[in-house]
């Protein structure tokens, strides 16, 4: 769901022509030679595995230029057992939410089952499911792979799923990202899965209906290969090496965020257009290595 910076550095995401530029500020995330920093860091269990709860106390990070808040009105296990992540107002500021296991991940099957409808979110909303390496900017493009779903500002916008694997550039390199055609269907409970299956030669990206892998409930699948041409990323002045598919490097671990879009790129995430808390909900996880 990614050269060091003392405070800031860019990111960016931008979807072909349905999609508005991004460009975010972010120091947690783009820390080539440091380690993702914490304040007053906090760890939940879910899921089988622990998760460390990102906290940025009064300093906005990216994406988005946001508050993230460890606060446990903010991350919490719900009383069915599920994670609650939310995006809320407190003390005047809005707080997003982030979690990462604690323990780091490589090749295999990233399975992230969300409860509720992950298309109604006001369109500053940006629920995230990612993989991440502080370390890996120069090789790998912080071997990142991406499952979000947002309106990215447009409130006329009701298809909201993208793929994609970075280096996308902003989204200049568009063989990189997909959006499906049609809307997600849900189960009874709401319940929707999603598959990022990375391996050496290709990423398979995978939607399906409830809490389900199988071929009957497939609703989306986009499989990206090596025989894509390699891509740089590119953070202030430094450009990483060119990329076809990403390696999975020492720090790399699964990710959830929910944050807001900054839309005008003041590097601030941009309030609600509702003005509502919204809550993000994931029944659970699973991470089969290869």
């Amino acid at each position: 769901m990614k050269v060091a910076f003392t405070i800031l550095v860019c990111f960016g995401i931008i979807l072909s022509s349905c999609y508005k530029k991004e460009v975010v500020n972010d120091a947690d995330h783009n820390l080539a030679n440091g380690k993702q920093e914490q304040m007053n860091v906090r760890t939940i269990n879910f899921s089988g595995y622990q998760w460390q709860v990102r906290s940025t106390g009064n300093a906005r990070q990216g994406p988005g230029g946001n508050y993230f808040s460890s606060n446990s009105l903010n991350v919490f296990i719900d009383a069915n057992g599920d994670l609650q992540l939310n995006i809320q107002k407190a003390l005047g500021k809005w707080g997003c939410s982030e979690v990462y296991t604690t323990n780091t991940t490589g090749y295999g099957k990233y399975i992230y089952v969300t409860k509720g409808n992950l298309e109604n979110y006001d369109e500053k909303i940006v629920p995230g499911l990612f993989t991440w390496d502080n370390y890996s900017f120069q090789t790998d493009a912080n071997s990142e792979l991406d499952l979000e779903f947002s309106k990215w500002g447009d409130a006329n916008k009701n298809i909201t799923t993208l793929y994609s694997v970075q280096p996308t550039r902003g989204g200049v390199y568009s063989e990189r990202n997909y959006t499906p055609a049609s809307n997600i269907i849900y189960d009874a409970n709401g319940y929707s899965t999603h598959i990022i299956n990375w391996q050496p030669d290709k990423v398979i990206f995978e939607t399906h209906t409830g809490d389900d892998t199988t071929a009957a409930t497939l609703l989306f699948r986009f499989v990206f290969d090596d025989t894509n041409p390699p891509r740089t990323a590119k953070e202030g002045n430094a450009t990483s090496n060119s990329v076809v598919i990403p390696h999975p490097q020492s720090d790399t671990r699964p990710h959830i965020n929910f944050w807001l879009f900054d839309e005008n790129g003041d590097g601030k995430g941009d309030a609600p257009a509702n003005k509502q808390n919204a809550a993000l909900v994931i029944h659970r996880f699973q991470y089969i290595p290869d």
